[in-house]
């Protein structure tokens, strides 16, 4: 089920609820097994601003804000 668009992406993230994830979680998502392929599809989305890296492999959704608390448990667990 790979996405053509951006807008696709968008409305799997606010229909599965997702505000963090990492490039495996993304790859499973959207049946991505090429690696350059998800590579760049994480890119263009960074470049558009739809998501953003947090540490390497580590991502933000930019349109449903994540409270501090389950960032740092997303980043280091347990924190």
């Amino acid at each position: 089920m790979e996405p053509s668009s951006a807008t696709e992406i968008i409305k799997i993230f606010e229909k599965q609820g997702i505000s963090l994830f990492t490039l495996a979680d993304f790859g499973r998502l959207f049946g991505l097994e090429n690696q350059q392929t998800l590579y760049k599809k994480i890119q263009r989305l960074e470049k558009a601003g739809i998501i953003q890296k947090i540490i390497k492999g580590k991502y933000y959704y930019q349109f449903k804000p994540a409270p501090a608390f389950r960032i740092a448990n997303f980043l280091y667990t347990p924190s």
